[in-house]
């Protein structure tokens, strides 16, 4: 069986760890596809996709766009539920759901899913690292600090030349 490399389940069990989500994982064997396998899901969401199990036929995940610091993912879920992502989770990606920020768990202890709510969503996933936002800061406070440094060196150097040419 190969995995689509994103698509939506509405079933989902959650484990305490990530070990205990890895021992789940491998004890559902084929059935991952049908049950998601999520660490830190909130009972609200789980509440969402848990009223109606009737129905099984969830819609679509579509990759859009796919690139080392950005996925793009059209989604249309008929009720809602979860979109896998089966990338590997790494630090430093966000998700983005119709341009808000939204929460990415863990699924079956390796890989990033996000909640959709029923209907038609654009869900974008961004490789936005703490560590390049707090470098963009260093280097713009630095680049302020030398450019003010500069103009007190022209202001000071421009008064010198005004007092010698007084005397």
């Amino acid at each position: 069986m190969v995995f689509p490399r994103a698509f939506l389940v509405k079933n989902a069990v959650i484990a305490n760890s990530e070990e205990e989500a890895i021992l789940r994982t491998r004890n559902l064997g084929w059935g991952t596809r049908d049950t998601l396998v999520l660490e830190g899901a909130s009972s609200e969401q789980l509440a969402q996709i848990s009223v109606s199990k009737e129905n099984s036929v969830l819609g679509s995940a579509e990759v859009e766009l796919y690139s080392q610091s950005e996925v793009a993912i059209r989604v249309d879920a008929s009720e809602a539920s979860f979109v896998v992502l089966t990338d590997i989770l790494y630090p430093g990606w966000r998700a983005y759901i119709d341009g808000k920020p939204e929460t990415i768990y863990r699924a079956y202890g390796i890989v990033r899913a996000v909640f959709v709510a029923a209907g038609p969503h654009e869900v974008l996933f961004r490789y936005e690292p703490d560590s390049f936002r707090l470098g963009s800061t260093v280097t713009a406070v630095s680049a302020l600090m030398i450019a003010l440094l500069y103009v007190i060196e022209m202001f000071l150097t421009s008064r010198k030349k005004g007092e010698s040419t007084l005397r």
